[in-house]
């Protein structure tokens, strides 16, 4: 990873939230859909409108595209959409019969052909088994997972993986408890459960599925106030989750606070805020090296927000450079017992240095010598390294194993 030579330094935010154009203003898309192709993103569907928007990610516009599949009276709301290799899919959610206000749920599955903007019909769940499931959704080991579900009062424990190369579903390893409604992130070959609701009430569970043992493991809660509505995202392999509200003595609360995980340490960190306060139910998705997030509801008002923005992290794309003589470098990131440098300025005769959490509590500091530094003792997680070598201050991010 590349240092940044700095003249002066702040601490730096661990993400930067960039608006971008806003989301059309007609329709809104309460109990919408949101998923990725390529490098384009596509929101669309819900109680209003079975229109489907695409936002291309280069472009910065919003176009009309395709509209919900299948057979449908009025809409498809609340359904569920997961990327695999690049290639979309949407399904299931509920209808709306207008002359007698039931809610008919559906069971079908589409996937999303990009090139001809069409959909093409896919294996529809075996309905008999399901249970009613808000986007608990989420990909690991190149399949999807549908994990848990809601009905007739009971949250389900049920898990069922969809396999595209064989475009068929199959029952996999319970949950070690009912969940209803969580936020879902992936981490290579194991999914996530986050911000939990289960049977017992809302929780700040987190739970874990390794898809290739089919195992699951209930790892550290999020340490923030339970809420729904949280939102969840990954960057170059970093989750995030936060945002969502709740209800507390009869008062409504959002929040704006975020959280990221990390895994090989099992440990959270608090990060900076989302810019988007007050508001619950967001819209995002992760693209890479960085991911979009707005279209959420503001919990006071019932006002669906327009904004969106592009999220990017320092921990995985550092500080801008400014001009500097030194080409500097650190390695291995991540480390293990040692972060090594090269590139700096003369400090055989000592340098300091600081390590800072996301916290923002120095873990370490120090002076440095031989372009070494010891890092064995610190817990696993992820740090901002602030070196000062006299004529040059450098920063930068980095994770220790």
């Amino acid at each position: 990873m590349l240092f940044s030579a700095l003249t002066s330094v702040q601490y730096c935010s661990a993400q930067t939230w960039t608006p971008k154009k806003n989301i059309p203003s007609s329709p809104h898309f309460e109990g919408s859909a949101c998923f990725s192709a390529g490098d384009k993103v596509y929101m669309g569907g819900g109680l209003y409108t079975n229109n489907i928007l695409e936002y291309d990610t280069v472009a910065n516009t919003w176009t009309n595209k395709t509209t919900m599949p299948g057979a449908l009276l009025t809409c498809r709301a609340g359904a569920i959409a997961f990327t695999i290799h690049d290639t979309a899919y949407v399904g299931f959610g509920y209808d709306q019969n207008t002359a007698t206000m039931e809610e008919p749920d559906l069971y079908d599955l589409w996937q999303y052909n990009k090139a001809a903007n069409n959909w093409v019909p896919k294996h529809s769940f075996p309905s008999f088994t399901w249970y009613k499931i808000p986007n608990n959704v989420f990909v690991a080991n190149g399949k999807a997972y549908l994990a848990g579900g809601y009905d007739s009062g009971t949250a389900s424990k049920q898990l069922w993986e969809y396999d595209p190369a064989t475009n068929e579903w199959s029952q996999k390893r319970d949950l070690p408890a009912g969940v209803y409604s969580a936020t879902t992130f992936s981490l290579g070959n194991k999914g996530y459960l986050a911000f939990c609701n289960m049977d017992t009430g809302n929780s700040k569970a987190l739970f874990e599925y390794d898809a290739i043992a089919d195992a699951w493991t209930r790892k550290n809660d999020i340490p923030a106030p339970i809420r729904l509505g949280a939102i969840s995202f990954v960057i170059n392999g970093k989750a995030y989750t936060g945002q969502g509200g709740n209800y507390a003595a009869g008062t409504l609360l959002t929040y704006d606070d975020l959280y990221v995980y990390n895994a090989p340490g099992d440990s959270w960190a608090a990060v900076d805020t989302s810019p988007l306060s007050g508001t619950y139910i967001n819209r995002c998705v992760s693209l890479g090296n960085k991911a979009f997030v707005g279209g959420g509801k503001n919990l006071l008002t019932g006002a669906y927000t327009k904004e969106w923005y592009e999220v990017t992290s320092l921990l995985t794309t550092g500080i801008k450079p400014v001009a500097s003589q030194y080409a500097i470098k650190c390695f291995p990131n991540p480390a293990t017992n040692t972060i090594n440098i090269a590139g700096m300025p003369d400090c055989k005769s000592g340098c300091t240095y600081e390590i800072i959490s996301l916290a923002g509590m120095v873990a370490k500091h120090g002076v440095w010598l031989n372009d070494k530094i010891n890092v064995v003792q610190l817990p696993a997680g992820m740090y901002i390294l602030k070196l000062d070598a006299g004529s040059e201050m450098l920063i930068a991010g980095f994770e220790k194993f």
